[in-house]
């Protein structure tokens, strides 16, 4: 059985990056973006349980496909722009594996941080 606080990433093509944990029997997700000194993060929680293996990342057609497998049985996301939603039993045929990117030494991901106040125009 997989040690629970393992973090992985991947990119993804509209330039985001992808994180996944497994967080005891929670699996956590987060996109973050930033450019232009702006930087924002969504992050979903979803109770599938404890994984037994490191996640899978599949590519069929435009539509990323997560594939976890928990102790409760293999568990589906699909990944579109900032949308997470789970799937039943997807067709898999022909699928392109994506590479996830191992986090070393990471525990936790970081919660959202508020965002400052915007200092009001001021007008001459």
């Amino acid at each position: 059985m997989r040690q629970s606080g393992m973090t992985y990433s991947c990119q993804l093509p509209n330039g985001q990056l992808l994180e996944i944990e497994n967080d005891g029997e929670f699996t956590c997700t987060a996109y973050s973006s930033g450019n232009s000194g702006q930087h924002q993060r969504q992050s979903r929680r979803f109770n599938f349980g404890r994984w037994t293996e490191p996640p899978v990342m599949h590519l069929v057609g435009n539509e990323l496909i997560l594939q976890l497998n928990t102790e409760k049985g293999a568990c589906f996301l699909s990944v579109r722009e900032t949308d997470i939603t789970t799937l039943d039993h997807p067709a898999l045929d022909g699928a392109e594996q994506v590479h996830l990117r191992e986090n070393e030494g990471s525990s936790k991901m970081q919660p959202m941080e508020p965002m400052k106040p915007m200092e009001p125009m001021k007008w001459d």
